[in-house]
């Protein structure tokens, strides 16, 4: 079987244990449950829990089982094994802890929706093969996400969490009134409510520093790529059976999704070629002054704009995840400067945007214009009193969760370009240096053998 079909195997196989599993132990929770535990919401809280927590070990299987990214050359000498597997663990507990949070809110939200269409008397009937069918297909998804894990599949998935969670804060909420004010007010007691509306905003920052990662990193990858590779293998014979591999790599993720793993896998086939072309005697290197210059002019302008997009990124994540953990009123200062602040890194990443990513469509850049316009139009309309500051900070949140799955998918796009570039160059037998550029693949006929 192929990658995907292994994959969808093995999803299948998860979402029919948890099925077994989420029966059984709503069974058994609703036996030996005290009375007080089988209320409406406190049932429905066991039964997100139980479905979350069966979503989170699929999720972490599957991503467990998904192998390790691998780096090009270059990254490969400045990273120990030991740090790749610590960075490993960390990825499969963040990734896991975030879509276990989004299933937990999501299935809250459903159970209680579903409640009201079933009725009480029918829903207390089939609890357990609701739980159990939630938590089926909780797995299925979360191991078919974790098998093919980008920060376009986490950017899809932040604004899903951020609308369950605060949808589900704002049902349970004991005051009703609570949107005259802010969204801070949501968050301003100690009610499961509230917590539960805090949990989600420091759950969604996460989110943001994990997108944050993974594109830096993807970045990263795609740049050392770039370069030239002085630690690649200088022998054509080791070199030409190397790129044959990762070719047969790359071509077996041939799809439009394309993840950072295949990613490096088929670029890296790229470079191998080419250092073997190169040592063949069949590819004319340019000249290594001018490599150097324009590498490392490159270099310097890519660390600074990577660097800059990676904090702007992480203090957004930062901001909203103090805004989580300090209430307003034990903490009113240190709530109005993560709440406030956060405007300040979110509009220079904004407005920075064509600078810090000048590889992205034009368009991208009038949507975060417009994004900036709105936002300001909205400020001003409460300043002047014709709308609620809650208004203005569901706009502003909403923009900012739709710019992230643009900016995802921009990277992810941009990223699948390639790979399609070199996969095709690899097929036709054309891959030399200079000859491929990105987006585009520059037909060169084959010298005659004689």
């Amino acid at each position: 079987m192929g990658t995907h079909q292994r994959s969808e195997t093995g999803a299948l196989l998860a979402s029919m244990i948890s099925l077994a599993i989420g029966y059984t132990a709503m069974n058994e929770y609703m036996s030996k449950a005290p009375a007080i535990w089988l209320v409406s919401g406190r049932k429905f809280l066991a039964s997100a829990a139980i479905i979350a927590i069966s979503s989170f070990v699929m999720f972490a299987i599957g991503y467990a089982r998904t192998p390790p990214t691998p780096l090009p050359h270059a990254m490969a000498r400045r990273a120990p094994g030991a740090i790749n597997v610590i960075r490993r663990i960390i990825e499969a507990a963040a990734l896991s802890t975030v879509f276990a949070a989004t299933t937990f809110f999501t299935s809250y939200a459903l159970l209680s929706a579903a409640n009201v269409a079933l009725g009480r008397e029918l829903f207390e009937q089939f609890t357990p093969l609701i739980v159990g069918s939630f938590a089926a297909v909780a797995a299925y998804l979360g191991f078919i996400q974790a098998s093919a894990l980008s920060a376009k599949a986490i950017a899809t998935m932040l604004p899903l969490f951020v609308i369950s969670g605060v949808t589900v804060a704002a049902l349970t909420s004991d005051d009703p009134w609570w949107w005259h004010n802010n969204f801070s007010q949501l968050g301003d007691r100690t009610t499961f409510a509230a917590r539960l509306f805090n949990t989600t905003l420091i759950f969604a920052g996460v989110c943001i520093i994990i997108v944050a990662y993974f594109a830096v990193f993807e970045l990263v990858t795609s740049q050392y790529m770039a370069l030239p590779d002085d630690s690649a293998p200088s022998d054509a014979t080791e070199g030409a059976g190397n790129t044959e591999g990762a070719a047969d790599a790359a071509r077996t993720h041939d799809s439009p999704s394309v993840t950072p793993s295949e990613a490096v896998a088929a670029t890296a086939a790229d470079v191998t070629k080419t250092d073997a072309a190169k040592a063949a005697g069949t590819a004319d290197a340019p000249h290594p002054a001018s490599t150097a210059r324009s590498g490392s002019d490159q270099t310097t302008h890519f660390v600074a704009r990577t660097a800059t997009l990676a904090v702007l990124l992480s203090l957004t994540g930062v901001c909203l995840i103090g805004v989580g953990c300090f209430r307003y009123t034990p903490h009113p200062v240190l709530h109005n400067v993560f709440a406030r602040g956060m405007c300040v890194p979110i509009g220079l990443l904004l407005v920075l945007l064509p600078w810090a990513m000048p590889r992205m469509s034009r368009i991208v850049y009038v949507v975060s214009d417009l994004i900036l316009v709105a936002d300001a139009v909205a400020l001003l309309a409460w300043l002047r009193g014709q709308i609620t500051l809650t208004a203005v900070e569901a706009l502003a949140c909403l923009t900012l969760f739709a710019w992230m799955i643009v900016f995802a998918r921009q990277i992810a796009a941009m990223q699948a370009d390639r790979i399609q570039t070199r996969i095709i160059a690899l097929a036709q037998g054309n891959v030399t240096q200079g000859n491929v550029t990105q987006g585009n693949v520059t037909q060169v006929a084959t010298p005659q053998s004689s």
